[in-house]
């Protein structure tokens, strides 16, 4: 590799890893306490709370009411500049579209974990509330013997 290679490959490096550790200090700082007060509240509803996936610049955080009934939760660097939040649903009988955002690193904040938490399990309880009354509105079917 020319030495010009190997410069070039060091100052990314560098810029990578800084964003890198802005995205973790983030995570520490800003989202573990908004994680925490839902973790606290959505056990409070029968959620439990693991955290599949954890490496440098990606998290994962499942609220699950059951094997099939849970939102997955993904944090992640998007590019050298962006955050980004999504949600993933499992809500039986019903088709609910992920939840994504994204934000430039001077905006994420705690506000900012804490709107996109609320958006996440708002749309969760709306499709299993609505998957819910579809279910009780349908009538039984009888079985013969």
């Amino acid at each position: 590799m020319s030495a010009w290679k190997e410069r070039f490959a060091r100052k990314m490096d560098t810029v990578r890893g800084a964003f890198n550790d802005w995205f973790e200090r983030q995570l520490v700082d800003g989202f573990e306490p908004v994680l925490e007060d839902f973790g606290e509240f959505a056990h409070q509803h029968g959620f439990t709370l693991s955290t599949p996936q954890h490496r440098p610049g990606f998290r994962t955080y499942k609220f699950a009411l059951s094997e099939n009934a849970y939102v997955l939760l993904t944090l992640s660097m998007e590019g050298v500049d962006r955050c980004g939040f999504r949600a993933e649903f499992s809500v039986p009988r019903a088709d609910c579209p992920e939840l994504r955002e994204w934000a430039e690193l001077a905006d994420v904040n705690p506000a900012w974990f804490q709107g996109c938490m609320e958006a996440a399990f708002d749309r969760f309880a709306d499709a299993f509330s609505d998957a819910s009354a579809r279910v009780l509105a349908e009538p039984a079917e009888l079985v013969e013997a």
